[in-house]
């Protein structure tokens, strides 16, 4: 495993069952469960000198820079509650 690399923050949606096997695994090895999840992850994706380099924030494609979403109907948000949420942030 890479060690000095920029880390990144991100989230999954994983079984319940399998994050308290994850957690009792590293409390076993004492080590952090991000540590754990990490080494396995490293262990599927490894780094290879080939692969590009991927540099966060990822820029903007150009092609998309003044793409714009069409407006939503109010209707549509009055009906949608999740919608009308996430419009109210």
């Amino acid at each position: 495993m890479q060690t000095g690399t920029r880390k990144i923050q991100t989230a999954f949606r994983l079984d319940e069952g399998l994050v308290g096997r994850l957690k009792l695994r590293a409390r076993r090895e004492n080590k952090s469960l991000n540590r754990i999840v990490e080494e396995q992850l490293e262990r599927l994706a490894p780094a290879e000198p080939q692969w590009p380099k991927i540099k966060f924030p990822i820029e903007r494609d150009k092609f998309f820079e003044n793409w714009q979403l069409p407006p939503i109907p109010p209707e549509d948000i009055e009906t949608d509650e999740r919608l009308a949420y996430i419009l109210s942030k």
